[in-house]
């Protein structure tokens, strides 16, 4: 089974509609609100994939009560922590034609010092007593928790010998640096400022530089496919998403295809890449984030994998 920690959720709204213009009102064609936040959407396409998911994280308010519902709606399991704060809203505007994404993203309820030390009591203990192949931490921080809160919960799932998976960005990436994960998975931008180069050669030197302590390093590029450092090598993905639908949540999605093939089949290097990569493509010609099994193996087919030299 794998558990999900989004200590920062939302519901996510997506509209498809003509070119997006600032200032004015766009109008388009929405999809239903989906329980959203990072780690929920990778729980959500680990289930899609087969495996067996207890969500976890902050809820409070309506909106937390609409994200602990829909999940179970769907099958997964939850085990959240509610807070006096109500969840939050996102909104994406899709422009059909180019596949350009406009999002208007609001900072999250502000967590008690009490609030964050129950939930970390609760965290720990699911994961005593969860016996999860894998753990997702995944999102942004909420206001009030300390920069290096990501540690202190891979430090309790390092207790208990459960891999953890981290997708974060900023401050909250390099504080958990200091007490490595499995996996990290920043996207070009987020890799970039952690790296603090945008030349090629040099952000991939550092990043296969980083694999001297975590051991899989995940460079999502959107349609460029994805770059996998390791200690022994250096591996692009790609499937050229020709016609991509929709960005929105590819990267979550490629981080619930890796945690799903981890459940399934262990630390096998090949299989977890692929299945990422081709979850992270499905989602990406999908409308919206989930795909169905046919879709996902066609992902899968049309996967191009390459040696890279760092």
């Amino acid at each position: 089974m794998i558990l999900t920690v989004t200590l920062n959720p939302a519901v996510d709204f997506t509209v498809f509609g003509g070119p997006f213009w600032a200032h004015r009102t766009n109008r388009g064609r929405p999809i239903p609100p989906d329980p959203g936040g990072k780690g929920n959407n990778a729980a959500r396409v680990a289930h899609t994939l087969g495996a067996d998911v207890t969500a976890t994280g902050l809820v409070g308010g309506f909106t937390g009560a609409f994200i602990d519902k829909s999940l179970k709606e769907e099958g997964i399991s939850t085990s959240f922590f509610e807070i006096s704060g109500v969840t939050r809203f996102t909104a994406a505007y899709i422009e059909e034609e180019t596949g350009t994404e406009t999002k208007i993203v609001p900072d999250g309820p502000r967590i008690s010092d009490r609030e964050a030390d129950g939930f970390v009591a609760h965290y720990e203990q699911l994961v005593k007593d969860g016996n999860f192949s894998i753990i997702v931490l995944a999102g942004s921080l909420p206001g009030g928790v300390p920069a290096d809160f990501y540690r202190a919960l891979i430090e309790a799932a390092d207790r208990y010998e459960t891999p953890v998976v981290l997708d974060t960005s900023g401050q909250a990436l390099r504080a958990a640096g200091a007490y490595p994960p499995l996996m990290i998975k920043p996207n070009l931008t987020e890799a970039i400022e952690l790296a603090g180069t945008e030349r090629t050669d040099e952000l991939f030197r550092f990043l296969r530089g980083l694999s001297g302590t975590i051991p899989v390093i995940a460079l999502t590029m959107g349609k460029d496919g994805a770059v996998f450092f390791t200690a022994d090598r250096t591996v692009k993905i790609g499937a050229g998403v020709s016609g991509a639908l929709n960005p929105v949540g590819a990267g979550d999605s490629f981080v619930g295809g890796f945690c799903a093939a981890y459940d399934r089949f262990g630390d096998d290097r090949e299989r977890l890449f692929r299945w990422a990569a081709g979850a992270g493509t499905a989602t990406a010609r999908s409308a919206g984030l989930l795909f169905s099994l046919d879709d996902f193996e066609a992902a899968m087919d049309s996967l191009v994998v390459e040696e890279v030299k760092t």
